[in-house]
């Protein structure tokens, strides 16, 4: 373990000097609150046990850190902690309701109605509760995600990282903002053109493009997961099963489109394009952030 603390180009914190407070996310890994000489960070804590799980994804998470620097809608990571069993990982706390897929959960968002209603085009059918549910956030705000969403990854693009795992639960909404988290997939790579060779099937069932099931990916990949993202921000939510059947989870990502397009024929167009099978027919994240502007007139 002293190899990792070693390699990892982050400053060393002393664990004796955190305190941490109540967990803030639990997935495969938990998050908690951590406070040093008073002020709040994030926390991810990796255990001993399972550390060599995780020993690639801490060292490209940790090295991406450095090269992200800076970025306005990318999670900034502090440094790194060693406890007597424990690794931590000290980001930087965006206050939030959780990642973009809580934040889209809310409450406020939706109502519920027991007939189908053919005015309500984003509407979802509960078949426990027998009733529909109707996303309700206003046209404005979700042109507002798009647009924060695209500017993040554009700007992300712009430091030569593609980021593998876009979705969701991999943003947050912080300060109107849409902030990108979690690059333990993330890779450096400096040619706009080229795929690059990865080790494994990185991201998640349902975002991922088709080529990272072939153990490929690019910059066209995240463009790929982002028009997932997006058709999830105008549905409220998409009914991924998370499977590994790329034609399966496709089949629910192109209804969510179908919904977009009945209202809006231009950026579902837009919107197909970017999830084409083919990589080269997808947009470039410039392309796509000066289409969307240019589309919503912002």
């Amino acid at each position: 373990m002293d190899e990792l603390i070693t390699k990892c180009p982050l400053r060393k914190i002393d664990y004796e000097s955190l305190q941490f407070g109540e967990s803030i996310g639990e997935g495969i890994l938990t998050v908690y609150e951590v406070f040093i000489d008073g002020k709040k960070y994030a926390g991810k804590v990796y255990d001993y046990e399972n550390l060599e799980d995780y020993y690639d994804s801490i060292l490209y998470e940790t090295q991406t850190a450095v090269k992200i620097k800076g970025l306005k809608q990318s999670v900034q990571t502090i440094g790194i902690s060693e406890g007597d069993n424990t690794i931590v990982l000290i980001m930087e706390y965006l206050e939030s309701v959780g990642d973009t897929f809580d934040y889209l959960q809310q409450r406020k968002f939706w109502i519920t109605k027991r007939n189908y209603c053919k005015n309500t085009e984003y509407g979802i059918f509960n078949y426990d509760e027998d009733q529909w549910w109707s996303f309700q956030m206003s046209e404005k705000d979700k042109i507002h995600m798009t647009l924060s969403l695209v500017s993040a990854i554009c700007e992300l693009h712009k430091r030569s990282i593609i980021h593998g795992d876009i979705k969701t639960n991999n943003t947050v909404f912080h300060k109107n903002m849409i902030h990108l988290i979690d690059f333990g997939m993330a890779y450096r790579h400096t040619n706009n053109y080229l795929e690059i060779d990865i080790e494994c099937k990185c991201g998640t069932p349902g975002y991922m493009a088709p080529e990272q099931y072939s153990y490929k990916m690019s910059y066209k990949s995240d463009i790929y997961s982002i028009a997932v993202t997006i058709i999830e921000i105008w549905n409220g939510e998409l009914w991924i099963d998370h499977s590994n059947n790329f034609k399966v989870c496709r089949k629910e990502v192109l209804l969510g489109l179908r919904r977009i397009e009945k209202r809006n024929s231009n950026f579902g167009s837009l919107l197909r394009r970017c999830l084409s099978l083919q990589k080269d027919k997808r947009p470039s994240s410039i392309e796509l952030d000066r289409s969307v502007r240019q589309l919503f007139q912002q």
